[in-house]
């Protein structure tokens, strides 16, 4: 999570791939701390 949303280079692919889209804002335990971290 840090590194991913520190990181564009890291955050362009994540957002790029649906495969690896979709079971990121699926899963509450990673989407939780994400939209509620926006200082991270």
């Amino acid at each position: 999570m840090l590194p991913g949303l520190s990181a564009p280079v890291l955050m362009f692919p994540l957002l790029s791939q649906p495969v690896f889209e979709l079971p990121v804002l699926k899963a509450p335990v990673f989407e939780a701390p994400t939209l509620k971290s926006p200082m991270l």
